[in-house]
């Protein structure tokens, strides 16, 4: 009996393995990545070394085929390159943003040891007619 119940609970899960294990049954999501531009942004006042503060940086997204994903950023000493990078679906019937209320991305900062005077944040807003990155540059005291 135990023989016969186990050889026929192997039979249906050989079944159910080789029936729902299928790698093209799933559609396939192309998306490219892109950055969205900072409306706005919201930094403390002044910052102590070593500790952490929460930034806040807002963006609004062109339509609903863009989803956050996350803040792309790269230091060069003191100075901090930032700009929110977004998944873009491709091949998909995209619908223009309705809402007026922007979206926001906050991240939390711990100022390095070695940073003594300033902490500059550049933060992406687009391009301009020349084909340059803009940015909105905010410059935070950092205090010992």
């Amino acid at each position: 009996m135990k023989k016969s119940l186990i050889a026929f609970l192997c039979f249906i899960a050989g079944i159910l393995l080789v029936v729902s294990c299928s790698a093209d049954d799933s559609p396939k999501v192309n998306f490219h990545l892109t950055y969205l531009a900072t409306e706005g942004v919201s930094v403390p006042e002044y910052m102590k070394r070593g500790e952490t503060y929460t930034i806040s940086v807002y963006y609004k997204k062109p339509d609903d085929c863009h989803y956050f994903n996350g803040m792309y950023s790269t230091v060069n000493q003191s100075v901090y390159t930032m700009a929110v990078e977004a998944m873009v679906l491709d091949n998909v019937d995209c619908h223009p943003s309705a809402a007026m209320a922007l979206d926001v991305a906050s991240f939390n900062f711990t100022v390095p040891l070695s940073v003594y005077n300033n902490c500059t944040f550049k933060f992406y807003t687009g391009t301009d007619a020349q084909g340059n990155d803009t940015f909105i540059v905010k410059e935070v005291p950092v205090w010992q």
